[in-house]
């Protein structure tokens, strides 16, 4: 299969399961993010469950007080022995005259109480209902700032809601005492909802008896201090209804039917909605610090649940510091660590395809290249050896010369076979360090500079060695065996490429690099283009066709010069400093010690 093909089906193959990755990612996102969600509103219910019981508790004192009130309290002032008369009336005679407990001052969180009477007129026990009354009271109770504060609130009050509307609504609805009931609708007035509770009714309910109890325990509570004070009862009997939280306009109201003397009357008072508000928001900063408290206007509200039993108004959390339904999760961590592994594992695959691919391609080449290289020897030593045996050659000069043809194709199918073998042996065994040894620079030399001249010779070529002195008695560790044949094939591949040039020497420069020894093997040949300097060092870089148009050989020389100079801990790289041709320069260790033997000759 061609490599685009590979290619292509292995592209397909990654996005379809990058695809199925992605959205089996997304979709336990979308569960991770839901739960952490619903834990996030678990604890915000349970933080706002907190809160509305501390609001019911910071506003239950008032309406308690508000429930025990007795109907007599909401005449400025009364008669003593008769409780219910009216003094402004011509049978009130006269009788020893109370005064309400609300005539000198407002109780707090409240703007003033009220009474509507049965004929729709306004009266507040702060503000006496003629002049005589009046000036009985400030004489002699001192009330005229409270009366005179409470005449301007009770214009305010007849300006605020219908005094009929809401008379009507509390006693057609509450006149039985036990009406639960909200208002009939189209009044423009609410009342707490019966039962509103986001999660948890039950609760709502709890709450709701908590109140009522509170309210039926502070009445029987006066009843029965009343009795044992010896007060007596008032001669004409009230019939209080249950006391209840209503908005008119923008006018918070407790309000409660009672009936006196048979005649239906409506008391309340109008509550401080701002000063409430702002009392329940500093209750509960520090379990919800963005909280707000809004009115509750309809009989069923959206966000059902997180209103007071008491009071109509609903409790909106806000945000909670901390409480935040995105973030770290180990679900999240380990879902990341598997994309992150998938993604890894993709690449490897990757890496690990253009490798089987880039070896099947070397491979490919290496069998075109080889069989290129085997083709000519195998073919000129079995058409001479055919020619010889056929007794076709008859001078001794030409048998001679077609001997030493088949020696030379067979030495370099010998080199051809060593060359693979030699590299076979690298790819899978490394190099041994005990074959290194210590030895100066000089001595190492002469151990290949015959060999390495003779091949020169061979070529018409000759090598000039360019060594200091100095460097010739440094030592270094090599093996002598592979530097040898890095050197020879370095020279071998100067007498192939630059055998036509017009300069025909091969320079051997030694020098230092350091702590290291440098061997410079260069010609004076065409040089190397720089599109072919990347392959170099690549094994079986060199096709068929290449090996066809230039010099013999599989590229696989350089390679195993690399492999064998690496393996002695230096290292063989191309020399970009030479410009005149090819240069190459081999790295060697070096070492400290005496030197094994031998001198500097000229090669």
């Amino acid at each position: 299969m061609k490599p685009w093909r590979v290619w292509l089906v292995f592209a397909v193959s990654l996005g379809l399961l990058l695809w199925a990755a992605r959205w089996i990612h997304a979709t336990i996102l979308e569960l991770d993010q839901a739960q952490a969600e619903l834990r996030r509103q678990e604890r915000v219910q349970e933080l706002a469950l907190q809160a509305l019981w501390r609001m019911e508790y910071a506003v239950e004192q008032l309406i308690v007080q508000e429930a025990a009130r007795p109907a007599y309290h909401y005449y400025a002032l009364y008669a003593a022995e008769r409780g219910f008369t009216d003094l402004s009336r011509s049978d009130a005679g006269r009788a020893q005259v109370e005064a309400s407990p609300l005539l000198t001052h407002f109780v707090p969180y409240t703007i003033m109480h009220f009474s509507i009477l049965p004929d729709s007129a306004l009266s507040s026990p702060h503000v006496p209902k003629s002049l005589e009354l009046r000036a009985l009271a400030e004489s002699r109770f001192g009330a005229g700032e409270v009366i005179a504060e409470g005449e301007r609130r009770l214009e305010k009050l007849r300006a605020l809601f219908k005094q009929e509307s809401l008379s009507r609504v509390i006693v057609k609805e509450e006149l039985s005492l036990a009406g639960e009931t909200g208002p009939a609708a189209g009044t423009g007035l609410t009342s707490a909802p019966a039962s509103t509770l986001f999660f948890n009714l039950r609760e709502f309910q709890s709450r709701r008896r908590h109140v009522r109890d509170a309210q039926l325990a502070a009445r029987w509570d006066r009843v029965a201090s009343q009795q044992l004070e010896g007060a007596g009862l008032p001669a004409v009997a009230a019939e209080e209804g249950m006391i209840r939280p209503y908005w008119c306009g923008s006018g918070l109201f407790l309000a409660r039917p009672v009936m006196i003397g048979g005649e239906p009357t409506v008391q309340g008072c109008w509550l401080d909605w701002p000063a409430i508000r702002e009392r329940f928001l500093s209750g509960i900063e520090d379990l919800l610090p963005n909280a707000e408290v809004v009115p509750v206007l309809s009989a069923r509200s959206e966000g059902e649940g997180l209103e007071l039993a008491s009071l109509p108004v609903r409790l909106v959390p806000g945000e909670v510091a901390g409480l935040v339904a995105q973030g770290t999760s180990p679900v999240r961590f380990s879902l990341y660590l598997a994309l992150g592994s998938l993604l890894v594992a993709a690449a490897a695959a990757a890496v690990l395809l253009r490798g089987v691919l880039l070896l099947s391609e070397r491979r490919g080449a290496f069998v075109s290249a080889v069989t290129h290289e085997l083709r000519t020897p195998l073919t000129t030593l079995n058409m001479y050896a055919e020619l010889l045996l056929d007794g076709r050659i008859k001078t001794e000069e030409k048998k001679a010369l077609y001997l030493e043809t088949m020696r030379k194709e067979a030495g370099r199918l010998g080199r051809l076979v060593e060359n693979v073998l030699a590299f076979s042996r690298l790819e899978n065994v490394r190099p041994a360090a005990e074959r290194r040894e210590v030895l100066s620079v000089s001595a190492l030399l002469a151990r290949f500079r015959e060999r390495v001249a003779e091949r020169a010779a061979l070529a018409g070529m000759t090598v000039e060695e360019d060594m200091p002195a100095e460097i010739g008695e440094r030592l270094t560790r090599a093996d002598v065996a592979a530097t040898e044949q890095i050197i020879f094939n370095l020279v071998d591949n100067a007498c192939k490429y630059a055998a036509r040039s017009d300069d025909r020497r091969i320079l051997v420069q030694v020098a230092a690099a350091g702590r290291k020894v440098a061997f410079r093997v260069r010609d004076f040949g065409p040089g190397i283009l720089p599109s072919e300097r990347r392959r170099l060092f690549r094994p079986f870089s060199k096709s068929a066709r290449e090996a066809a148009r230039t010099q013999p050989g599989v590229g696989l020389g350089l390679a195993l010069c690399r492999r064998l100079a690496r393996g002695m801990g230096g290292d063989l790289a191309f020399d970009r400093e030479w410009t005149r041709g090819a240069g190459f320069t081999l790295t060697l260790q070096g070492a400290r010690g005496s030197a094994a033997g031998g001198s500097a000759g000229t090669l």
